[in-house]
């Protein structure tokens, strides 16, 4: 049994890959749901990294449904890790994910939140997809800009105060797109070893704003 204030994910198996793909989803009530694409497995990335916990347990509180996923060859997802499957590995948890929030309309609307060398899945996903109404990227690398001029949706880019990326084309990117900021999360640095919980704020407040009236 789940009590008021608590919070329990599912593991799933998630179809339409030829391999097993693991996930963890929690449902939600509100709008858009959130597909939190992690780190590159080689770095430590998959569904169990704190910032990926994270990012679902916030945006879990705020009422919307969250799908965190594994690559291929991570945890119980099946075969090995490839590259060149990470794009269709993305693809299928979304629609695992729309289907969950509404079986009888696939292009239901979508975030999605992309960490490293998730932020460039994420963004090629948000570019093909017409349906993502919200793309995160965290301390992405500068390839996952690439395509991003034309996003006609919300755009947030997060970064740590102390990471060295150079900021500069981040700004840039967040100027030209229509609904575009770039947010630096005080005291954190790259991996996010500070500043998870004002992360994790950042993306729940974006989808949720405090505040908001609610109309049931």
């Amino acid at each position: 049994m789940v009590r008021r204030g608590e919070y329990l994910e599912r593991a799933v198996v998630i179809p339409g890959a030829d391999v097993p793909i693991e996930g963890l989803y929690h449902h939600g009530k509100r709008r858009p749901g959130l597909l939190v694409v992690p780190p590159h497995p080689e770095r430590g990335g998959s569904m169990e990294g704190p910032i990926v916990a994270e990012l679902a347990w916030a945006v879990t509180r705020a009422g919307h449904p969250t799908l965190r996923f594994n690559y291929r060859g991570v945890g119980a997802s099946g075969g090995a890790f490839d590259p060149a499957t990470v794009d269709a590995t993305a693809a299928v948890a979304a629609d695992h994910l729309a289907a969950c929030c509404d079986p009888e309309d696939p292009r239901v609307p979508l975030a999605v939140v992309g960490l490293g060398f998730g932020a460039t899945v994420a963004a090629r996903l948000a570019r093909v997809r017409a349906h993502v109404t919200h793309l995160f990227l965290v301390s992405p690398e500068p390839e996952a800009l690439e395509g991003l001029d034309d996003f006609a949706q919300t755009l947030v880019i997060a970064i740590g105060q102390a990471d060295p990326m150079d900021r500069a084309p981040f700004a840039a990117l967040a100027q030209r797109v229509r609904d575009g900021r770039l947010t630096v999360i005080f005291g954190a640095d790259r991996a996010f070893r500070r500043g998870l919980v004002q992360l994790g704020r950042v993306v729940a407040e974006t989808l949720h704003p405090p505040g908001e009236l609610e109309l049931d």
